[in-house]
């Protein structure tokens, strides 16, 4: 259990541990913790736990800072329905029902040192003190005199941008969308292609962006990895409608995925258990050049006004300016020859790494088909998934396919439905 760990640090090794938590009436994680270690015998001076509460803006951020020298940028919070290993297996007693119904989840984490991890420390300094009641921690120290400036590591090939309600971050002009910038800013620069794998996709800007730059680059193609079923019920619509309103569903140099998992059933050989692997990550991959990793969801919350999301004018007018908290790693090839190639090569492994197993093919098999570009390997992908699935042969309880891609259908085209499966087959209505 991760607190143990911290309550043996705290006292064996006289750490310092410093805690920040959604504190608001809707969610408040920082109370039951601060009450938990406050029965194991723990004082303020070694664990402190804050709790950031302005809602209805919430903190979505997920950091874990180390003596100054290393960071862990996190996908997922530390909460067991997010649990999950390589495998995704479709069915595992330690995931609970709860949150996410189970679903194995697929997401992308960062292990960080260098410069940026000071970056990170002041822009956790700037919430904790926005969160602090009184009196100065380690991260109040050490923000003393130091401002976030905006732009201000703009050519640098591994950079830091945050977003947060206004008043949170030092040096940030109110209504200012950084991660929204940078995106949107990016996808204009794209020549060859777009990779998203995000948990959802309901942004106007940046959809509206994609179709601008499908119209300006004629040989440019999209592929898109989103969750079909997003955990809250209103996004799929948002989602859909977006797609739809920009014709990216049906656009030819445009591929929109999802992913399932399956195994063999442990009991019955003649059934394939299949379950909707959930997309939790939030990558963007442009060209081989560009790429972004972090906690900010291409949905308006995260891009800077929640009201944006909304069709109606009382959902836009209710939630109009509501923000998350938010850091992201922004990579780009922008410096010297030499960091130029650093930073390309962790671009393309990153992509090829997610690629792998997405497709469930090796690495010299990632090859740009000839004439087609890499959505004719995405599309042939997803077509040999599906004859799999249709298969009559038994899966081998060995045959996992962790990242099975399956085309989102455009419509209700049967051919794309579970229900034209084999019905020896045993399937999750969460899948397509």
């Amino acid at each position: 259990m991760l607190a143990e760990i911290l309550i043996d640090l705290a006292r064996t090794r006289d750490v310092c541990v410093e805690i920040l938590l959604n504190a608001s009436w809707i969610l408040n994680t920082a109370r039951p913790l601060r009450k938990y270690f406050a029965s194991r015998g723990l004082t303020r001076e070694r664990i402190e736990v804050r709790g950031l509460s302005r809602f209805p803006h919430f903190m979505h951020a997920k950091l874990v800072l180390i003596d100054e020298r290393e960071a862990f940028l996190l996908g997922s919070p530390f909460v067991n329905s997010y649990w999950d290993d390589g495998s995704h297996a479709p069915y595992n007693p330690r995931r609970p029902m709860r949150e996410l119904g189970g679903r194995p989840v697929h997401d992308v984490s960062a292990r960080l040192s260098g410069p940026v991890v000071g970056d990170l420390e002041h822009m956790f300094a700037g919430v904790w003190n926005a969160a602090a009641d009184g009196g100065l921690g380690i991260a109040d120290a050490a923000s003393q005199g130091q401002q976030l400036e905006p732009g201000e590591s703009e050519s640098l090939a591994l950079r830091i941008v945050c977003d947060a309600p206004d008043g949170i971050l030092p040096g940030v002009p109110p209504g200012a969308t950084q991660m929204l910038g940078e995106i949107v800013g990016a996808i204009a620069r794209a020549r060859s292609f777009i990779y998203i794998e995000h948990q959802y996709l309901t942004s106007r800007p940046v959809v509206a962006s994609l179709a601008d730059a499908l119209h300006r680059e004629p040989g440019l193609e999209i592929i898109i990895v989103v969750n079909q079923n997003p955990d809250l019920t209103a996004y799929r619509g948002w989602q859909n409608a977006q797609l739809r309103a920009h014709g990216l569903l049906t656009h030819p140099r445009v591929g929109v995925f999802t992913l399932w998992s399956t195994d063999a059933h442990p009991a019955r050989e003649d059934v394939t258990r299949i379950k909707q692997l959930f997309i939790h990550s939030k990558v963007v991959v442009i060209d081989d050049e560009w790429a972004a990793v972090g906690t900010s969801n291409l949905d308006g919350v995260s891009m800077g006004d929640y009201g944006d999301d909304f069709a109606g004018v009382l959902g836009r007018r209710v939630f109009r300016g509501v923000r998350n908290v938010e850091v992201n790693i922004v990579m780009g090839c922008r410096d010297s020859d030499d960091t130029i190639a650093v930073v390309a090569q962790s671009i393309v492994t990153l992509r090829e790494r997610l690629w792998r197993e997405h497709l469930g093919i090796l690495r010299e098999e990632l090859a740009v088909s000839a004439g087609g570009g890499w959505l004719a390997t995405w599309r042939e992908a997803a077509r040999a998934h599906v004859r799999r699935l249709a298969s009559p042969a038994p899966a081998s309880p060995l045959a996992k396919t962790p990242g099975l891609v399956g085309r989102l259908p455009p419509s209700s085209d049967p051919r794309y439905s579970p229900r034209s499966l084999p019905a020896s087959r045993s399937m999750s209505r969460n899948t397509i």
